[in-house]
């Protein structure tokens, strides 16, 4: 499956929507548009993955990237237990805040 990536930034807070697979081919077009977005410097990082189907070594990297790039919270929403497995098993579950809905108001509130 083709990966695909929508962004957009609402009340500083950074939504970017990721569906397909995050591969190595994938992965650039993601850290372009994350340094699209740390020159708007949102609050946080708000990853909607429920339809991101794979994520390999290379998207796990993007996620370093937007880390060191953005230094905000950053939030994974809704992964698919694949995707979540990853995460895990590379211990990115504790440089990631998952959760399993979107709560706007939860994550525009918290205090850094």
């Amino acid at each position: 499956m083709a990966f695909d990536l929508q962004s957009e930034i609402v009340n500083g807070i950074a939504r970017l929507t990721l569906t397909g697979e995050l591969d190595a081919g994938a992965a650039p077009a993601l850290i372009t548009e994350l340094q699209v977005l740390a020159s708007r410097q949102p609050r946080r990082l708000v990853f909607l993955v429920q339809n991101l189907d794979y994520i390999s070594s290379a998207g796990l990297r993007s996620i370093l990237f937007a880390r060191q790039k953005i230094g905000s919270d950053i939030y994974w929403i809704a992964p698919t237990e694949a995707v979540l497995d990853t995460l895990q098993l590379a211990g990115f579950d504790q440089v990631v805040k998952v959760r399993s809905t979107y709560d706007p108001s939860e994550i525009e509130t918290i205090v850094s």
